[in-house]
């Protein structure tokens, strides 16, 4: 080693003993109380402090208290706990408060070197959140009084609105899209969840028949989401009249029905901490990691067909099942599928939606090159009335024949049944009916045991078809009519005459040609063939037309 070396080590031993002779004279002012800024401070300068110094617990409840230091964590962290009143609350070696009887009790966290911070705990009833916050028509926030158009889950809520209230993307359409501030309920349309469809008939309840709505945003402006589609609210509901309003959204919270998102940040923040944590504490629905939603299917997907679920609907309602089938038509997130059976001479169809991350070129797999292997749970989508498949599970890699997910083969070209795309129908076929023989689970009377009774069951046509492909022809359109707000504006409803005088319609979405949208002009009083999707719609069954192709004007 040279000489340098040692040299710059004399230094830094030299400025090491500078600053401890410094620190020492340091501590001797402050313990003479010379420095008034770090008075009652130890000599290591190390202190605790409390995630929060109040808190409220129901009786048999758990609830962890966090803590921090000051300036940082020491090498030693130890942390001793210990209660006033063991009778009212106790708690544990890691900080977990239980609330044993009604009363007060402090918790206490010490340091190793002394430093100690508090929490008062209080026991009892759960408190109302909900009840305690008041909504404030004065203040600075906007507001608007609206009514419920459309419930889509426990989150997202389509609102009609009225232009007065300044909410610009609602101008055209009437309607503003509400995603509610500082929760996430679990997913029950595109991704199913547990938990999810109660918390979504828990908002529906509400939304749906409450007296008088009100939509608040957080601050002095309408704000937007993400999406860029859907305004961020605070939604207070008065049940009836006269009713003091309540906020939806803290009342999720408090109910165990909700995730925190953004909570803290946000207007009423204080109030949603502490509903959460008190829901958290009563290991409420999703914060019980024990407690199975009855409306959730835990188990595997059922190998089946179309067939056997169209005909067994209540057998395999929010459960995971997989079938084979086609692709016929792809319209944005939503895929229609079919599977012709021979036998009944018919394609049995379902909807597929696909959510919003699609990790398959689906388009590219449609109809007749290729049939798909579908994985996913069958629900019923309550805004159009119909059964789809949700929550797709997708699996690049399958095992060939595996159940478990969704997955695409190709079909050689000769075994795929031409018949089978586009069936022509007759309008009064959709009403006509079917009878299967089927076996069903019902509850025995006496002992209430489910057993298996097999009956024959009357179906319409159109139940079994719905969302398949079919083709109508001679039909002669009779009137027409125009959506002109919304998303939907451009797409056109015909109401048709076939031959024998039946009334039927045809629902188009809003068809191009040549990137020109295409008017109800071309249809009105003309004879047309046409190609589309079985829908059904307000009670009744109709064609769903996606493409412009699929009108053939005859006369």
């Amino acid at each position: 080693m040279n000489k340098n070396f040692f040299k710059k080590c004399k230094k830094l031993a030299f400025l090491f003993l500078s600053v401890t002779a410094l620190a020492a004279c340091g501590n001797e002012n402050q313990q003479s109380g010379t420095d008034t800024d770090k008075q009652g401070e130890t000599q290591t300068g190390y202190k605790i402090q409390l995630g929060r110094n109040e808190m409220n617990l129901v009786i048999n409840t758990s609830e962890r208290l966090s803590f921090d230091f000051t300036p940082d964590i020491p090498d030693d962290y130890t942390v001793t706990w210990t209660s006033s009143d063991e009778s009212v609350a106790k708690v544990s070696s890691s900080g977990m408060v239980t609330g044993l009887k009604y009363g007060t009790a402090t918790i206490t966290a010490t340091m190793f070197n002394g430093e100690k911070d508090t929490c008062v705990v209080t026991v009892g009833d759960p408190i109302d959140y909900v009840a305690s916050l008041k909504l404030d028509m004065n203040s600075n926030t906007k507001k608007a009084e609206v009514t419920t158009e459309l419930h889509v889950d426990g989150d997202t809520t389509h609102f009609k609105i009225d232009k007065s209230y300044g909410y610009k993307p609602a101008e055209e359409s009437g309607v503003l899209k509400a995603r509610y501030l500082a929760v996430d309920t679990p997913e029950s349309t595109g991704r199913i969840e547990p938990w999810g469809k109660k918390a979504s008939k828990f908002t529906k309840d509400i939304v749906t028949k409450a007296h008088k709505i009100i939509v608040e945003s957080d601050d002095d402006k309408w704000n937007l989401d993400s999406t860029s589609a859907r305004a961020l609210v605070w939604v207070w509901y008065q049940m009836n009249e006269g009713d003091e309003f309540k906020c939806l959204n803290i009342e999720l919270l408090q109910n165990g029905l909700a995730k925190p998102k953004n909570t803290g940040g946000t207007r009423y923040g204080k109030e949603g901490t502490a509903a959460l944590n008190q829901a958290k504490a009563q290991k409420l629905y999703i914060h019980d990691a024990t407690l199975k939603d009855p409306d959730y299917y835990y188990g595997k997907c059922q190998l089946t067909t179309l067939k056997d679920i169209r005909t067994h609907l209540s057998k395999y309602l929010n459960t995971y099942v997989s079938f084979d089938c086609t692709i016929s038509k792809v319209m944005d997130q939503t895929v229609y599928l079919e599977d012709y059976d021979e036998t009944d001479g018919i394609n049995y169809g379902m909807q597929l939606f696909l959510g919003y991350t699609q990790y398959v070129d689906v388009k590219a797999m449609t109809y007749p090159n290729y049939r798909i292997r579908v994985a996913g749970s069958l629900q019923y989508y309550e805004a159009g009335g119909t059964y789809q498949i949700s929550d797709p599970q997708w699996d690049s890699y399958h095992v060939e024949g595996s159940a478990e997910s969704f997955h695409l083969y190709k079909t050689d070209a000769q075994n795929t049944d031409q018949r089978a795309l586009y069936p022509e129908y007759n309008v009064t076929d959709f009403a006509s009916k079917r009878t299967f023989t089927i076996t069903e689970e019902v509850e025995e009377e006496d002992t209430h045991d489910l057993i298996e009774v097999t009956h024959d069951k009357e179906f319409k046509l159109g139940e079994l078809v719905c969302s398949s492909s079919a083709e109508l022809k001679n039909l002669t359109v009779t009137s027409t009519y125009t959506t002109s707000t919304g998303n939907s504006k451009g797409a056109i409803s015909l109401t048709c005459k076939d031959p024998l005088n039946n009334t039927f319609v045809v629902r188009t979405e809003v068809l191009t040609e040549n990137g020109v949208v295409v008017t109800a002009d071309r249809y009105a009083n003309k004879t047309i063939d046409v190609k589309g999707i079985v829908d059904y719609y307000n009670g009744s069954y109709q064609l769903r037309v996606l493409s412009a192709d699929d009108i053939v004007v005859k006369s």
